[in-house]
């Protein structure tokens, strides 16, 4: 074998082998969940899907943060609710987009459709301690949250049915009390049947949706490698999946897989040009 050869040899192995670190990486860092699950950016809910938590006040206030996107401001008896119980603490918003708590709307904080907002509020059987900030300004509207009230996400819970249903992507929901996450939410799709719901890594529980119809998945959550290459001369894609994340790359002279990567990662495969001479000879050996 010649030197420029062996070298070539040795270069495209260790592209292959920085390849798979990245795949390796990129699975470390969405070990999240436990396996069998697959975290999203988000689920969407088109307004008849909604979520029961067995979230409640009965062991005291609760803070919560959660960033939410409203897909639309179409709303069920005047106000959509994001997270809430019926006639008590309802986290939500109006027809023209003013922040809403379910008795009253707020003046001049308002949500913007397609747009993240960041709501934190306090869960407490105490209307004085029931506030209500979106993007961090005040709405100025407190409610209180009653014992044995379970909290439902993507809508009201109205006697065990839902109300106020939301149309709208949920990106997190997390619960602190005493200064101790006590559920931390996180979208997810469980591998085994492909069912989207948000899964608590605190409590290893899964909540799945209820209501008619499927919740929209969001991305997979990953390291997004954004030049994945090969050179279509010498090679040829095979597969690129983004719902599962997988792309596999074939070596036509000899018809064998060079690379298959699988894992929590959002894939671009890009085509490298022929390169000018005199660097053409690069075209033979130029991996992913």
């Amino acid at each position: 074998m010649s030197v420029k050869r062996a070298f070539f040899s040795v270069f495209q192995k260790l592209t292959l082998f920085c390849c798979a670190i990245f795949f390796g990486f990129a699975n470390a860092f969405s070990a999240n969940l436990p396996s069998g699950y697959t975290e999203l950016e988000y689920i969407e809910s088109t307004g008849t899907q909604y979520i029961k938590t067995s979230l409640t006040t009965n062991d005291g206030d609760i803070s919560v943060q959660a960033i939410y996107e409203p897909a639309s401001f179409l709303v069920s008896g005047n106000y959509a609710v994001i997270f809430g119980v019926e006639t008590q603490f309802q986290a939500g918003y109006d027809s023209t987009g003013h922040a809403y708590i379910g008795n009253a709307a707020s003046t001049g904080v308002f949500f913007a459709l397609n747009t993240k907002a960041t709501i934190n509020a306090v869960l407490s059987n105490s209307s004085s301690r029931g506030t209500y900030f979106v993007n961090g300004a005040d709405t100025g509207l407190k409610r209180q949250l009653d014992a044995d009230k379970e909290v439902w996400l993507f809508a009201a819970n109205n006697s065990d049915s839902p109300t106020h249903q939301a149309r709208g992507k949920m990106y997190k929901f997390v619960a602190i009390r005493n200064n101790t996450i006590i559920m931390n939410l996180v979208p997810a799709k469980r591998t085994s049947d492909g069912v989207l719901g948000m899964y608590d890594t605190v409590n290893n529980r899964f909540y799945t949706k209820q209501g008619t119809g499927d919740f929209t998945p969001g991305p997979v959550v990953g390291i997004h490698i954004a030049t994945t290459a090969y050179n279509s001369a010498r090679f040829s894609q095979v597969k690129t999946d983004l719902n599962s994340a997988v792309a596999t790359i074939r070596e036509k002279r000899r018809s064998r897989v060079i690379f298959s990567g699988a894992g929590a990662i959002v894939l671009r495969i890009y085509v490298l040009p022929p390169l000018p001479s005199p660097f053409a000879f690069i075209n033979n050996f130029a991996g992913c």
